[in-house]
Formats: C-alpha cells, sequence, structure tokens
C-alpha cells in the first residue's frame, strides 16, 4: 500500500461529532485551553517537536503521506483532511499541529517569580528582563517573546490585558522561542516584586523620559527590566509611578510613536548589547 500504512489509515478520525475533534474545535474557537495550547504549522512544529514531547501530535491524512512524518505515525492522530482544516488555527493549514501542555502561572511572589527563571543574574554581561503590560496583539506578544529570545533576554513577563502568549496567533510569531527562554504570564502587580528581585525597572515613554542613546547611566552589569506598554495607551500611570526610571526613544523624524514591537527591538539592542551584553 502506497502513503500511509494500512495499520494508520483504518483510524484515520473523519467525523467532526468525534469528542476529540468537539475538544479541538472548542480549542481553536478560542485559541487556547486552560492547560493546553496548540502549535501549528511546518516551520514551527519541527522547531518545537526537538525541544518538548507534545500532550497530542495531529496529522491530517495526506501529511501522513510525507516521510517527515512518517517516523511520526504511531504516535500521531490522524485526521481526514476536512476534519484537520475544520480545527486548524491557520487560513491555509500544512496538515500538522501539536496540541502542548502550558506553563502554571507562578505565586505572585518574589520567590514565585524566582522559581520561573525570573531572578535578575548576578553573573551575566548586561542582564535584561521585557515586560510586556496589556500588548493586546498576540502577534505583536509573540514577536516580543522571539525578540527576547534572539537578544539573550532572562525572560519575558507577561502582565495585565496583555495577549495570552500561548494562543494559536502569538505561538506562531515566536516561531519556538516559548522553548527558549522562561515566559511567565502573572496578574499582579510587578513593579515592587521586580525591585525586590534585583532588577531596576525601567518605564518606556513616548516623551519626557531620558533619552536612549545618550548617557543614561546605567551599569553595564546593572539588571534592566524594561517595561512595554499597551498599543495605544502605553503603560498604566500607576505602573508609571512605580518604575524606578523612564526611558524615551528619540524621533528626529517626527514620528508620534512606533510599534511596540518594534520599539521593543530598538529599546532591547541598545539596553543590553550596547552595553556589552
Amino acid at each position: 500500500m502506497t502513503g500511509m500504512d494500512k495499520r494508520y489509515s483504518d483510524a484515520v478520525i473523519r467525523s467532526r461529532r468525534n469528542p476529540l475533534v468537539r475538544e479541538l474545535l472548542r480549542m481553536g474557537r478560542s485559541g487556547s485551553f486552560a492547560s493546553s495550547f496548540p502549535a501549528e504549522g511546518l516551520r514551527l512544529v519541527e522547531t518545537v517537536l526537538p525541544l518538548t514531547r507534545p500532550r497530542l501530535m495531529l496529522l491530517s491524512e495526506t501529511a501522513t503521506q510525507e516521510p517527515r512524518w512518517r517516523d511520526f505515525l504511531p504516535r500521531a492522530t490522524v485526521l481526514a483532511d476536512d476534519v484537520f482544516a475544520a480545527i486548524s488555527t491557520t487560513e491555509t493549514s500544512q496538515g500538522v499541529l501539536l496540541v502542548l501542555d502550558r506553563a502554571q502561572e507562578p505565586e505572585a511572589t518574589a520567590a514565585g517569580l524566582r522559581a520561573a527563571g525570573l531572578g535578575a543574574p548576578e553573573d551575566q554581561e548586561a542582564p535584561c528582563l521585557l515586560v510586556l503590560e496589556d500588548v493586546q496583539d498576540p502577534g505583536n506578544v509573540g514577536t516580543l517573546i522571539r525578540l527576547a529570545a534572539a537578544l539573550a533576554c532572562t525572560g519575558v513577563l507577561v502582565v495585565g490585558d496583555s495577549a495570552d502568549p500561548w494562543s494559536a496567533k502569538a505561538v506562531r510569531a515566536s516561531m519556538g522561542a516559548l522553548w527558549q527562554l522562561p515566559v511567565v504570564r502573572l496578574r499582579a502587580e510587578v513593579c515592587p516584586l521586580l525591585e525586590e528581585l534585583g532588577w531596576t525597572t525601567v518605564a518606556t515613554v513616548p516623551e519626557g523620559g531620558e533619552l536612549l542613546g545618550g548617557e543614561m547611566g546605567f551599569a553595564k552589569n546593572e539588571a534592566l527590566a524594561v517595561l512595554l506598554g499597551n498599543e495605544a495607551n502605553g503603560l498604566k500611570s500607576k505602573t508609571l509611578d512605580a518604575a524606578r526610571r523612564r526611558i524615551t526613544i528619540p524621533m528626529p523624524g517626527g514620528a508620534e510613536s512606533l510599534n511596540v514591537a518594534l520599539a521593543g527591538a530598538i529599546l532591547i539592542w541598545e539596553l543590553r548589547l550596547r552595553r556589552g551584553g
């Protein structure tokens, strides 16, 4: 028999009324479940598989005919193409989707954040932690997580009404970075906790802060927690009041603001790599 081995072709799920499919449809509509989330797409799945064991691996019937997935067939669940298309989280499915366990929210204490890997490191040059408050576009959240991993940040702390970092769109935008550094979701006031952990909290503001690129007086090994706010409204006033420093990206061209992911890239590059990190 060509294509999929008959052992697996006989087990193809062909009904959308199947209990597993109904659960997956609900997950697709919500973007994630309380304890699991989807990761879909060829490049993302190939990046993730060596890093973690999925709760569930789903293949479309057509995808099973590709040699790259042959070794995974014994532990994959195969869906008819039309059923897979119904549970897909992308507009154009590539026929492979993982269901993964999501990280649990730690205790809202300094000890809880330290246990999650977000303590200020003592032996790292120019350490940075990225803090996202009310960043609502999941694509921005995922892109910023990818940025933090690329520039060797200690981790990413997602707070307030930010998009779920384990939603399908955020996971795709992160391109596997969720498994390269600690990413923590926390619903609490974080500035006091970060200061207790040894981080200098740095709020980003569109104007009125210390100008990025000038003589800002950050020590080379000072641990900086860089706080980025909502795409439209920036950081909350209570967060600004609690932060130890404020910083502004100079824009001599006269633009009012930058996309939050672009602003994050400029800030982390300057505050981490320009200090020798």
